[in-house]
């Protein structure tokens, strides 16, 4: 049960204790990202996200999504009080895509949601040799992650962040990047 709380709780509870921000303004992904380059955990970055995101949330036993979900290990939708930049995550170490932030932001110019996902480095299944390298080759990429180098906006040996719309992401969110209301 420990292992399910950690990043759950660090997100529910993550108040001046933790460092997170007490301001109720929307975070966009951009600001997000640039905060999140030198965090090295889920838990981490989870702190960075101002208190409406702890407050708007929603709790998924089931879902068809990336990351895996269970009833003692739901998936959480966080989507602040606006719900243009929705993140979501999981809470336990073996679920699949633990390692992963994903996230929906809406860009106002092209009236379309942007997904994106913010991957881990430490947190993942990657061999110890290739957690420490700065950048990992595309091979590494597509093996590990399914993600293409082309698809790879910035990464070091804290994280990986996505470009707008990888493939994966548009797998299940289609070609006009909307929400999957089966998630």
């Amino acid at each position: 049960m420990h292992s399910i709380l950690t990043p759950i709780a660090t997100w529910l509870l993550g108040l001046a204790v933790l460092g997170a921000p007490s301001a109720h303004a929307r975070m966009s992904f951009a600001e997000f990202a640039k905060q999140v380059t030198e965090k090295g955990t889920l838990g981490e970055a989870l702190r960075l996200l101002p208190q409406e995101y702890r407050q708007n949330y929603t709790l998924m036993r089931e879902s068809l999504s990336l990351h895996e979900s269970s009833a003692t290990a739901p998936r959480v939708i966080s989507f602040g009080e606006t719900g243009e930049t929705i993140y979501t995550f999981n809470g336990e170490v073996g679920q699949r895509n633990y390692h992963g932030l994903e996230i929906a932001d809406f860009n106002s110019k092209t009236m379309r949601l942007e997904f994106r996902e913010i991957v881990f480095k430490p947190e993942s299944d990657l061999p110890r040799e290739l957690k420490a390298k700065s950048e990992l080759s595309d091979r590494e990429l597509v093996r590990h992650f399914d993600l293409q180098a082309t698809e790879v906006e910035f990464q070091n040996q804290w994280v990986i962040v996505s470009k707008a719309n990888p493939q994966k992401c548009l797998t299940c969110h289609g070609t006009t990047a909307n929400v999957n209301g089966r998630t």
